[in-house]
């Protein structure tokens, strides 16, 4: 888990990073498109039709991805959307405003996919050259993406027949399957979007999902928040599903000044760690070292150094729209 001061250039940096990273796996999945094999079986198919059925495979596989990846970095929809947040090189969906939803609905991304791929796909079939000597005729087909928790489903009901001499065929069944954990990642979403709702998002709770979430705010009224799954990336490019909340104007909240120590190995140290925050929101406190026991509500640190030398924590204040104020502290342990 990763979280960030209110910084518009941060914004702009990761999403440019993100639509590099979608193109970077579009090219090297149109690179390796010769190399995928056919998801249905081309053995009962005559054998001039095989290469062609594996090729339009291969072509939806390899604008799926892009597609997305694209649909993940402007949080859910590839072609417009009315609530979305402007950054300076992108806009990304809005899916809580002032604590209500309004986030676009797993069956409107699942249209955007297959949309994409749909009118992408001619393009990407008559640019197989090394099929020339064939007729071809494409009919009027339909692309359904479907999501799945672990997986994205394409389902292309797609005439396109060949023709050879007098003889010709109709192969018009295609389908491709997505290794991204789109499903997953929503799920995760709807549980920050449920916390935030009732104040109860903190630390922990990002960390306890299998997943890295970010979170940016982008100025006192919007924060984007980015969910990373390891387990999505593709080629090498990491996977980043994109989300805005727009709030009331928040400002972060302020720990007090907190000094260095020196402590006696083996005897108990307490301290009352304060912040203010000029919104009274509900704040929680943390440390990122485990030697370090600190209440999450009240902010009392508390443990019993047992070795000798220099210890170091960073402690931290969050509110519930993780805006947050971070030191570092420095504690001496010697022998009494």
């Amino acid at each position: 888990m990763n979280i960030c001061k209110t910084k518009k250039s941060q914004i702009s940096y990761f999403l440019i990073i993100a639509v590099v990273l979608i193109i970077a796996a579009s090219f090297v999945f149109y690179i390796k498109s010769s190399k995928i094999e056919s998801s249905t079986s081309i053995s009962k198919l005559p054998f001039e039709t095989a290469p062609i059925k594996k090729y339009v495979e291969s072509c939806i596989n390899d604008l799926a991805i892009p597609g997305v990846y694209l649909l993940a970095s402007k949080g859910g929809y590839i072609y417009s959307y009315e609530n979305a947040l402007n950054t300076e090189h992108e806009q990304v969906a809005y899916h809580l405003e002032f604590e209500k939803e309004s986030a676009p609905s797993k069956e409107f991304m699942e249209q955007e996919l297959s949309r994409f791929i749909k009118e992408s796909l001619n393009f990407c079939i008559w640019n197989f050259e090394e099929f020339n000597y064939y007729g071809l005729e494409i009919g009027q087909g339909e692309i359904k993406a479907k999501i799945f928790k672990n997986e994205i489903l394409i389902d292309a009901d797609y005439p396109l027949t060949i023709k050879s001499g007098s003889s010709k065929i109709t192969i018009s069944d295609f389908k491709e399957i997505v290794p991204i954990r789109l499903g997953y990642i929503l799920d995760v979403k709807n549980r920050i979007l449920s916390n935030i709702k009732n104040n109860n998002l903190d630390l922990g709770l990002l960390s306890s999902f299998g997943v890295e979430v970010n979170v940016l705010p982008y100025d006192r009224n919007n924060i984007v928040y980015s969910i990373y799954d390891n387990q999505s990336s593709i080629a090498n490019a990491p996977f980043f599903f994109n989300f805005a909340t727009k709030i009331e104007g928040n400002s972060a909240p302020e720990l007090e000044f907190i000094p260095d120590f020196v402590l006696t190995a083996g005897k108990e140290f307490t301290y009352d760690v304060n912040a203010t925050d000029a919104d009274d929101d509900v704040l929680s406190f943390s440390a990122n070292k485990n030697f370090v026991g600190i209440d999450k509500n009240s902010g009392v640190m508390a443990f019993k150094p047992q070795n000798t030398g220099l210890l170091e924590t960073e402690v931290c204040v969050a509110d519930q729209y993780m805006a947050k104020d971070c030191r570092n502290v420095k504690f001496m342990v010697e022998n009494e």
